[in-house]
Formats: C-alpha cells, sequence, structure tokens
C-alpha cells in the first residue's frame, strides 16, 4: 500500500528534490507518495498553478521503485487536484517526467516538445472525449 499526500514544508520538499535528483522548484506544489509499510520514498509529482492553466514540472520515481501503476495513480491525482482547482488545462515537458507517462495520463505532445492535457471532463467519470 501507498500514500500520496501534499508536501508543507520546504525543507521536506528540498529533502526530496535531493533524494531524487530534482531541482528544487521554488514556490511550486508537491505531492510526495510513500509506502506505507516501510516510510519509504516512492516518487513525487510537482506542479504550478498559473492564471489559465496546471503545470506539471516533474514527474519522478525513486530508483528502484519501477511502479508503473503507483506512478500513474500519482499524477493523475495530481492532474485531478489542478482541474479541482478550476483549471481545464494542463501543460508538461519531458525535461522532469518520463513521455510514456504523460502520453498514459492523456497528454498529447503540443508545440516545442510541449504535452498538454485537456482536464475538462476528464475527472467527473463520464469519460468524454478521453476515451481511448
Amino acid at each position: 500500500m501507498f500514500k500520496i499526500t501534499p508536501v508543507s514544508e520546504i525543507a521536506e520538499a528540498k529533502s526530496i528534490c535531493e533524494a531524487l535528483s530534482l531541482p528544487y522548484f521554488e514556490g511550486a506544489f508537491y505531492y510526495k507518495m510513500f509506502d506505507m509499510d516501510s516510510g519509504d520514498l516512492m516518487g513525487v509529482s510537482v506542479f504550478e498553478l498559473y492564471r489559465d492553466y496546471g503545470e506539471l514540472l516533474a514527474l519522478k520515481e525513486a530508483d528502484e521503485k519501477n511502479d508503473f501503476e503507483a506512478m500513474f495513480i500519482l499524477i493523475r491525482q495530481t492532474m485531478n487536484f489542478i482541474n479541482l482547482c478550476g483549471y481545464t488545462k494542463c501543460i508538461a515537458q519531458t525535461k522532469y517526467a518520463p513521455e510514456k507517462m504523460l502520453v498514459c495520463a492523456g497528454f498529447v505532445k503540443g508545440e516545442d516538445e510541449v504535452f498538454v492535457a485537456n482536464l475538462e471532463g476528464m475527472f467527473d467519470g463520464h469519460c468524454h472525449s478521453h476515451a481511448n
């Protein structure tokens, strides 16, 4: 079992970034995913909310975890939160997030290597145009 929780302390966010070899994104939101039995860090998502869209800045799995399904749940939880905040557009780049995971989560490659996800209707239980 694992749990996904927000990170509210700057020191913890910096520690997670260091552990996962990520830069620290000042002022961003962080979700950590950890194993409930061992307490081991499994992964992190880092995101920002702007005026008209949300942006996934990073999605990183801890070394040796190789848990695709857990990381999928982490990215979708992040996207759901962005949507619950009133945003229908989320962007991401592959610099700090694996392209395969972005595509599986519903992102489409747009211009300049920026991936875009239309969040409208994605999390209301009706699929809308998100069914493959």
